[in-house]
Protein backbone atom coordinates (compact mmCIF):
# COMPACT_ATOMS: atom_id res chain seq x y z
CA UNK A 1 0.00 0.00 0.00
CA UNK A 2 1.26 3.38 -1.07
CA UNK A 3 1.62 5.52 1.87
CA UNK A 4 1.06 3.21 4.77
CA UNK A 5 3.20 3.25 7.77
CA UNK A 6 4.84 -0.14 8.52
CA UNK A 7 4.75 -1.49 11.48
CA UNK A 8 6.77 -3.98 13.19
CA UNK A 9 5.11 -5.83 16.14
CA UNK A 10 5.89 -8.65 18.72
CA UNK A 11 4.74 -10.35 21.45
CA UNK A 12 6.41 -9.56 24.78
CA UNK A 13 5.69 -12.11 27.68
CA UNK A 14 7.33 -10.59 31.02
CA UNK A 15 6.98 -13.27 34.11
CA UNK A 16 8.05 -13.20 37.60
CA UNK A 17 7.01 -14.17 40.89
CA UNK A 18 8.32 -11.23 43.48
CA UNK A 19 6.41 -12.51 46.59
CA UNK A 20 7.48 -16.01 46.07
CA UNK A 21 4.12 -16.87 47.10
CA UNK A 22 1.55 -19.09 44.74
CA UNK A 23 1.82 -18.78 41.33
CA UNK A 24 4.28 -16.23 39.06
CA UNK A 25 2.59 -13.28 37.64
CA UNK A 26 2.76 -13.42 33.99
CA UNK A 27 2.01 -10.51 31.45
CA UNK A 28 1.28 -10.39 27.83
CA UNK A 29 1.47 -7.61 25.84
CA UNK A 30 1.47 -7.19 22.21
CA UNK A 31 3.18 -4.10 20.79
CA UNK A 32 3.09 -2.46 17.46
CA UNK A 33 6.25 -0.41 16.81
CA UNK A 34 6.57 2.56 14.31
CA UNK A 35 10.10 1.56 12.38
CA UNK A 36 12.78 3.67 14.28
CA UNK A 37 13.67 6.72 12.86
CA UNK A 38 16.60 8.38 11.44
CA UNK A 39 19.70 8.70 13.00
CA UNK A 40 19.84 11.78 14.82
CA UNK A 41 20.23 15.05 13.28
CA UNK A 42 21.86 13.71 9.89
CA UNK A 43 19.76 12.09 7.31
CA UNK A 44 20.55 9.10 5.30
CA UNK A 45 22.25 10.35 2.18
CA UNK A 46 25.11 9.02 -0.40
CA UNK A 47 28.84 8.43 0.93
CA UNK A 48 27.36 9.19 4.51
CA UNK A 49 30.01 8.01 6.96
CA UNK A 50 28.94 6.46 10.56
CA UNK A 51 29.48 8.46 13.44
CA UNK A 52 30.48 7.72 16.88
CA UNK A 53 28.31 9.06 19.28
CA UNK A 54 30.42 9.97 22.94
CA UNK A 55 27.95 10.49 26.08
CA UNK A 56 29.15 12.17 29.18
CA UNK A 57 25.76 12.69 30.94
CA UNK A 58 21.71 11.34 30.97
CA UNK A 59 18.25 12.70 31.73
CA UNK A 60 16.14 10.42 33.76
CA UNK A 61 12.29 10.61 34.23
CA UNK A 62 9.95 8.38 36.54
CA UNK A 63 8.61 4.84 35.00
CA UNK A 64 5.22 5.05 34.79
CA UNK A 65 4.41 3.46 37.54
CA UNK A 66 6.98 5.37 39.37
CA UNK A 67 8.54 2.78 40.68
CA UNK A 68 11.88 3.64 39.79
CA UNK A 69 13.79 6.18 37.15
CA UNK A 70 14.05 5.35 33.37
CA UNK A 71 16.70 6.73 31.34
CA UNK A 72 15.00 9.28 28.73
CA UNK A 73 17.67 10.48 26.94
CA UNK A 74 21.52 11.11 27.07
CA UNK A 75 23.91 13.79 26.26
CA UNK A 76 26.91 14.00 24.40
CA UNK A 77 29.96 15.88 24.73
CA UNK A 78 29.22 18.53 22.79
CA UNK A 79 26.02 19.11 24.91
CA UNK A 80 23.58 17.60 22.68
CA UNK A 81 20.46 15.91 23.75
CA UNK A 82 19.05 12.34 22.20
CA UNK A 83 16.21 10.89 23.22
CA UNK A 84 16.36 7.01 23.78
CA UNK A 85 14.50 6.32 20.37
CA UNK A 86 17.20 9.02 18.81
CA UNK A 87 20.16 6.74 20.12
CA UNK A 88 18.25 2.99 19.26
CA UNK A 89 17.50 4.16 15.81
CA UNK A 90 21.00 5.80 15.28
CA UNK A 91 22.78 2.12 16.26
CA UNK A 92 20.00 0.74 14.14
CA UNK A 93 21.32 2.87 10.88
CA UNK A 94 25.09 1.38 11.96
CA UNK A 95 26.33 4.47 14.45
CA UNK A 96 28.49 3.52 17.68
CA UNK A 97 27.52 5.24 20.85
CA UNK A 98 29.88 4.84 23.62
CA UNK A 99 29.75 6.30 27.29
CA UNK A 100 32.93 8.18 28.49
CA UNK A 101 33.99 8.86 32.43
CA UNK A 102 36.83 8.56 34.51
CA UNK A 103 38.89 7.94 31.60
CA UNK A 104 37.30 4.51 30.70
CA UNK A 105 34.62 3.71 27.93
CA UNK A 106 31.71 1.46 27.52
CA UNK A 107 29.89 1.00 24.50
CA UNK A 108 25.81 1.16 24.40
CA UNK A 109 23.39 -1.33 23.57
CA UNK A 110 19.84 -1.62 22.79
CA UNK A 111 17.20 -3.52 24.48
CA UNK A 112 13.38 -3.78 23.20
CA UNK A 113 12.09 -2.97 27.19
CA UNK A 114 13.62 -1.47 29.96
CA UNK A 115 15.32 -4.55 32.05
CA UNK A 116 13.01 -3.88 35.66
CA UNK A 117 10.34 -6.46 36.25
CA UNK A 118 7.42 -5.33 34.71
CA UNK A 119 8.16 -1.99 32.93
CA UNK A 120 7.21 -1.83 29.49
CA UNK A 121 9.43 1.15 28.64
CA UNK A 122 10.70 1.08 25.14
CA UNK A 123 12.94 0.72 23.86
CA UNK A 124 15.81 0.75 26.15
CA UNK A 125 19.89 1.93 25.99
CA UNK A 126 22.51 0.23 28.16
CA UNK A 127 25.90 -0.30 28.63
CA UNK A 128 27.61 -3.63 29.48
CA UNK A 129 28.89 -3.78 33.02
CA UNK A 130 32.49 -3.70 33.18
CA UNK A 131 35.39 -3.31 35.48
CA UNK A 132 34.42 -0.22 36.89
CA UNK A 133 31.23 1.66 37.30
CA UNK A 134 31.69 5.09 36.20
CA UNK A 135 31.62 4.26 32.63
CA UNK A 136 27.70 2.57 33.41
CA UNK A 137 25.05 4.45 31.56
CA UNK A 138 22.74 4.77 34.91
CA UNK A 139 25.96 6.13 36.81
CA UNK A 140 26.59 8.80 34.46
CA UNK A 141 25.88 12.23 35.71
CA UNK A 142 22.48 13.91 35.16
CA UNK A 143 22.75 16.65 32.47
Amino acid sequence: MAGAELRACQRLVRGGNPTGLGEPLVATVDRCFAPSPSPPRHAAREGYTMATYVVTRVRKEWSADHSHHHIEGVCTADGEHYNRREVVGSIAAGDHWITRAGGCTATITTLSLCPRLGCLAAPYIKTKPTSTALDNLENLPEC
